[in-house]
């Protein structure tokens, strides 16, 4: 199980043991599922492969974009505490790729439609790290848990999000590809844990998850449309291509940033 996240104010609501947070979370509303959680199980089925886990990301103003593991999706929220923790996602909508396995997006997309009510609750981490996961119960009108959800983030995915934060440009793509006829801004956000940039022909977004120190994946990245010369096109192509498969991240002597897919091999690199 991942470790967890930086909203550890919850946490501190919730205590230290398993409990619900009805009672402390008065403040919540919106603000108390704000962030990026990782769907552990649905309908009672515990998501054993980490790849199937779907991976949802409510923003402040109610925004809600994900990753169900091979489409992505997109809704709104409603949350209102009012003492009894009353939550209620609005025009979802997905992609519509065919993937091998679908049983998981459906099974999550179906929840989803019927959650109403949700809880929060602290739970001692399944690693070694000694640490709290703060995990989402969203249940139906009823009470019935249907989705499970452990929140993203740790100690260490905040120290790295905060070096990473700010405006950079992109200086170079794949091994070879120095970019040095355009300025392509790449900016992180860590208030709304996302990026965006630019390709030398379209605009990108999209979420950036931080998994400890140095783990870094893009699982939601979407992009306008505008059609470029084969240069630019190609640049794209592999831009977009690296963030897909972007596992890590490390620093360079120079101060530059290095993204890297599982085995070590340097992705595209930015700097300030």
């Amino acid at each position: 199980m991942k470790t967890i996240m930086k909203t550890l104010a919850v946490a501190g609501v919730c205590g230290l043991t398993m409990q619900s947070c009805d009672q402390g979370a008065a403040k919540g509303d919106l603000d108390s599922v704000t962030g990026t959680w990782i769907v552990v199980s649905v309908d009672d089925n515990e998501i054993t492969n980490s790849d199937e886990e779907p991976i949802i990301t409510i923003d402040g103003n109610g925004g809600v974009q994900g990753t169900l593991g091979c489409n992505s999706m997109h809704s709104t929220v409603k949350v209102d505490f009012d003492g009894k923790g009353t939550i209620k996602f609005e025009g979802i909508g997905s992609t519509k790729k065919l993937c091998r396995n679908m049983e998981v997006e459906n099974a999550t997309l179906q929840a989803l439609e019927k959650v109403r009510k949700y809880t929060l609750a602290t739970k001692s981490a399944e690693d070694a790290s000694g640490g709290k996961d703060v995990v989402l119960q969203m249940k139906d009108d009823k009470g019935k848990i249907l989705i499970e959800a452990v929140k993203l983030g740790d100690n260490t995915s905040v120290d790295a999000m905060m070096l990473l934060r700010g405006e950079w440009v992109i200086y170079s793509v794949g091994q070879d590809t120095l970019v040095t006829d355009v300025t392509l801004p790449f900016i992180v956000d860590p208030a709304s844990e996302s990026v965006n940039g630019h390709t030398g022909r379209n605009s990108f977004g999209g979420t950036m998850l931080l998994k400890g120190a140095h783990g870094v994946s893009f699982p939601v990245i979407a992009s306008t449309g505008a059609l470029g010369d084969d240069e630019q096109n190609e640049r794209e192509s592999l831009l977009m291509k690296a963030l897909n498969n972007t596992s890590a991240w490390k620093e360079d002597s120079a101060g530059r940033v290095h993204f890297t897919d599982s085995l070590g091999h340097t992705l595209f690199v930015i700097e300030r």
